[in-house]
């Protein structure tokens, strides 16, 4: 098995079955993201440019931060309930349980179901 984000997944993992786990490393790149935006509008205050153009930097950075978030902890569900699973992880874990936590399941804490099954609002033939 591949190793993602420093760990290494097994077959019985959720987020592997359910198809999710691309989504942790997609948010996990769109912070680095933002911090350099952030540095780059600093550096550009020290050079003295328009204020303008770091209010519409730091503007946007916050605007990638927060739609990141929320796109990560609305769209990691489990595929068969649609349980939002990372959202519940963040909300019921603490800061150092819950990637662990979402990373270790091996079935959806709502409904049990192991991530291979049928998307919500598809029957048995798809």
């Amino acid at each position: 098995m591949n190793v993602t984000l420093g760990v290494k997944l097994s077959d019985k993992s959720f987020l592997h079955r359910a198809r999710q786990m691309w989504k942790l490393p997609a948010f996990l790149v769109a912070f680095p993201a933002v911090g350099l935006a952030l540095m780059i509008a600093l550096v550009w205050d020290v050079v003295e440019l328009p204020v303008r153009h770091s209010i519409v930097l730091y503007l946007s950075s916050l605007a990638v931060l927060v739609i990141s978030y929320a796109w990560v902890l609305l769209t990691v569900r489990c595929p068969s309930c649609g349980a939002r699973v990372l959202w519940l992880a963040v909300k019921t874990k603490t800061p150092g349980e819950w990637f662990n936590w979402v990373v270790d399941l091996e079935s959806c804490p709502i409904c049990g179901s192991d991530g291979s099954g049928p998307q919500v609002g598809q029957g048995p033939d798809g």
